[in-house]
């Protein structure tokens, strides 16, 4: 799946909500997404994609680095969807921690316009 959306420079939505993909698929589709060689692991990462939604795939705690690495890494993501998973408050906020200093230092400039944690397993502290 990875290599295929390698391939699809134009892709600029991917909604993979509702699958079996759980931590580690989502961990290999970030790793995939914000590297050009899986192999050297040399970075060049997609180049096009806006909308990224994994609501409701099993995302628990494990995939927080992952996907926080992918999302800072992606210049052209405006939106990460990962509502009703079991993300908590440590990794919700590791997430939008690591999302903040990428926007702020390396990101051209760029910057995601909408992360929604919706239904996890969040608290109000």
């Amino acid at each position: 799946v990875v290599a295929a959306l390698r391939a699809c420079n134009g892709l600029r939505s991917l909604n993979l909500s509702r699958t079996r993909l759980r931590d580690d698929g989502a961990e290999r589709l970030a790793y995939g997404l914000a590297t050009e060689d899986q192999v050297t692991g040399r970075r060049r990462p997609h180049a096009s994609l806006r909308f990224l939604a994994l609501d409701e795939i099993g995302l628990t705690a494990a995939a927080g680095p992952a996907l926080a690495a992918a999302a800072m890494a992606i210049p052209t993501l405006e939106e990460l969807v990962l509502g009703r998973n079991e993300i908590g408050d440590e990794t919700a906020f590791a997430i939008s921690e690591a999302l903040w200093r990428g926007s702020a230092c390396s990101r051209s400039g760029a910057a995601l316009l909408r992360l929604d944690l919706s239904e996890n397993k969040l608290t109000a502290e």
